[in-house]
Formats: C-alpha cells, sequence, structure tokens
C-alpha cells in the first residue's frame, strides 16, 4: 500500500514489496523483477513474463513516480540537482555546468542526450543514477530535461536546486499539437516546483567572460546563471568557464582543409538558424561558399521542414538534402516538403544516402568553403524503417578526407 502526496492510498497486487526491482522497460527486466505497466504499455506484458518477471502492476504515470521515489528513498534530495530544459541548448549548458563543477572541486554526474537514449530517461533509472553517484561521493546531478519528460511525470517529485530554460522555439508539435501547449509544458517546469529558476529574462543580461559571436554565448549565460544559484562568485566561475570545451556534435569543427567542416545537432528552425549563422561568421574568406548538408526526421513534427528549408536558403549558396532519420516515412517525400521552403533560385541537391551527401558536398563545394552538416551532430546511427545502421556525421568526414588527402 502506497500512500502519495495527494493523500490518496491505492494498494499494489500480489503482494509486491518494497526490496524487489521494479522495471517500467521490458528490457530491463530480470527473473523475479516487476513489470511496471504504464499507459499504453498492455502490448508489453507478455514480453516481461517472458523475460522472468515474477508479475506486473499498472500504473499511471504520476503514481510510478510516486512509487519510484518511496522505493528508492528519494536520493535526488542527497544531491544538488539541476534541471536544464529548452528547445535547443541543454546539452551544452549540461556539459558546461559539469565542466565547471569538475574544475572547481566538485564531482558531478550528467545525464541526458550525450549518455541516454531518451533525452531524459524513465525515473526509476534517473533515481538509480542518482543513488549510486550519491553512494560513490557525488555532489551535483546535472540533467537535460525533457518536455515529454514533463508531460509524462519523468521528473515529478524530484528535488530539484536549480531549475534552468534556455529558450523556447517550434519543436515536437507532432506531441504537443500547438505551441501554447508546448510552451505551458516547459514553464511548468519552472513554475511548479521547488528551487531557484534561471529563465531567458534573467540570463540575456549576465556579463560573460568570453564572447563567441555564436549561440554558444547563450549557453555560456545560462551556465553562469546556474552556477550563481549554486553558490559560486562570479570570480570563481568566469576563469573556468571561458575554459570549457564544447560538447560533440555543437557547433564542432571536424577539419579545416580542404574545407572547413562543421557537425551541429541542429535539428528544429531556430537551432538551424543559429548553426548557419555560425558557420556564415566562420568563412574563410567574405568570398567563401557556404554549403548545407541536412535532412529531418521522420515521424515527427512535419510542420517544421519547410521553415528550415528557408533557413539554409537564406544564407547557403548551395543545399544538400539528405536523411536524418527517417523512420517509417518514405525519405523523398521528407526531402520534398523540405525543399518546398526552399527558392528556386538557390541550388538544391537531393542525396538521401548521407554518406555519400557528406561525400558530395566535400567534393563538389568551391575550395576552402564552410560546410555545415547539421541535424545528427553526435549520433551514431541511423534509422530507415527497421533498419538502423551506424552513422556518425564526424566520423564518416574525417574519413573521406582522410582518404582523399591519402589519393
Amino acid at each position: 500500500m502506497i500512500c502519495d502526496e495527494f493523500g490518496t492510498i491505492w494498494v499494489v497486487n500480489h503482494g509486491t514489496l518494497l526490496n524487489m526491482n521494479y522495471w517500467s522497460h521490458t528490457d530491463r527486466i530480470q527473473p523475479g523483477d516487476i513489470y511496471v505497466c504504464l499507459p499504453n504499455g498492455e502490448a508489453h506484458i507478455d514480453a516481461a513474463y517472458a523475460r522472468g518477471a515474477s508479475t506486473h502492476v499498472t500504473l499511471s504515470r504520476l503514481e510510478w513516480a510516486v512509487l519510484a521515489k518511496t522505493l528508492m528513498q528519494d536520493p535526488s534530495s542527497q544531491l544538488s540537482v539541476v534541471g536544464i530544459t529548452g528547445t535547443n541548448g541543454k546539452t551544452s549548458v549540461a556539459s558546461f555546468v559539469t565542466q565547471c563543477l569538475t574544475a572547481l572541486g566538485h564531482k558531478p554526474y550528467q545525464q541526458g542526450t550525450l549518455s541516454h537514449r531518451l533525452t531524459t530517461p524513465d525515473i526509476m533509472e534517473t533515481y538509480q543514477a542518482m543513488a549510486t553517484h550519491s553512494a560513490n561521493g557525488g555532489t551535483h546531478f546535472i540533467m537535460e530535461v525533457s518536455s515529454h519528460a514533463i508531460d509524462q511525470a519523468r521528473v515529478h517529485g524530484l528535488d530539484f536546486s536549480v531549475r534552468a530554460l534556455t529558450n523556447i522555439s517550434r519543436d515536437h508539435l507532432d506531441y504537443h499539437t500547438t505551441m501554447a501547449a508546448y510552451r505551458a509544458t516547459k514553464w511548468r517546469f519552472i513554475r511548479d516546483g521547488k528551487g531557484a529558476s534561471v529563465v531567458p529574462a534573467d540570463h540575456q543580461n549576465i556579463p560573460i567572460p568570453v564572447q563567441t559571436q555564436t549561440v554558444m554565448d547563450e549557453n555560456y549565460r545560462v551556465t553562469k546563471g546556474i552556477l550563481r544559484h549554486l553558490g559560486f562568485s562570479d570570480s570563481a566561475i568566469d576563469p573556468v568557464l571561458k575554459a570549457v570545451q564544447w560538447p560533440e556534435g555543437r557547433l564542432q569543427t571536424v577539419c579545416e582543409s580542404p574545407h572547413r567542416v562543421i557537425v551541429d545537432f541542429a535539428h528544429t528552425p531556430d537551432a538551424l538558424t543559429h548553426a548557419v549563422q555560425a558557420a556564415h561568421r566562420l568563412r574563410l574568406a567574405d568570398s567563401a561558399s557556404l554549403w548545407v548538408v541536412f535532412g529531418c526526421g521522420g515521424d515527427r513534427d512535419s510542420g517544421k521542414r519547410a521553415p528550415m528549408g528557408a533557413v539554409a536558403a537564406a544564407h547557403a549558396d548551395h543545399i544538400v538534402l539528405t536523411n536524418d532519420n527517417p523512420r517509417s516515412e518514405d525519405p523523398s517525400a521528407i526531402a520534398a516538403d523540405i525543399q518546398s521552403g526552399i527558392p528556386e533560385a538557390v541550388p538544391v541537391s537531393v542525396i538521401l544516402d548521407r554518406e555519400a551527401a557528406i561525400r558530395y558536398a566535400l567534393e563538389q563545394a568551391p575550395p576552402q568553403s564552410v560546410i555545415l552538416v547539421a541535424g545528427k551532430g553526435h549520433e551514431r546511427t541511423q534509422v530507415e524503417g527497421d533498419w538502423v545502421t551506424e552513422s556518425h556525421d564526424p566520423s564518416v568526414i574525417q574519413s573521406i578526407v582522410s582518404n582523399t588527402q591519402a589519393q
């Protein structure tokens, strides 16, 4: 029997015990574990038993969050927890905060896009990571918080010391349906919980020790705002903030010759705007060409495709449209959606094979061009239909350039 924070008492059937392992994902089930069937999880019950589950319980997402907190005895209360939400910049800010805390002599843990399949994992996984980190002498837990996670109670009940909002622009409307709903979800995370908050109205005016004239400046400001709330002075923050390294796949310069090639995770209109503008500033000469290689994900918000085409067209001399996890959709249809936002005067090549598209740009772009390869960043797989194949943009670029130079 569990009593949640609303005073509701509900019963876990089959005599389940608090010292047993509960999992909401069947791939984590070991013999004797209990499968937690969340909404729409009924189809996985048989798989849970096939993996050795002793029983299953059907819970709402909120009930699961309450139970997980009870089972794990709330390890979030033993750490300084920082939650970072926003459309863009979460990974960079989480990385910067983690690097700064490490340099300041603390022991942080970073959870998010670079370490997990989901930006914000199931709440039990988060609690277990927190418990392990605390037991190992950890001091801070830095986590990215997605809009899906907020809506699905995957951060409900966590004891946040600081909650940060980087920015809000169009994304995930396939899930939230409207910008108003998406925006409200992000703000609910900031307003509904305890802890200090860092929001755009605050961090826009925070002075930073380094200016890059890119979107990274916003990430520096959010980072400094978080560190201030964690109790650090500007004199302590500025030297370590100035020394942080940008995360993989975030405006990452992969090579300088024969072209400057930049890889970025940009997969929204706003993020692509910032990435293209940064790439334009990084041209080796004012006369140098800018090529942009990108695509859009399948089974996701299709309404952002044409706007992303328009964004690329506003700055690029040549656009190469390619695959970016088309999933169950027709890749050609996705490319056509993007191309509908590109004026006819802008040269466009459609090469759906991503490695071939990158190779084409490297071989065909005029000497000393800047080539921006956007959309996948650090990702190491490509999802097309039922197939998942290896695909890592930085490695592909380095291999092509090395083979070309060896010839």
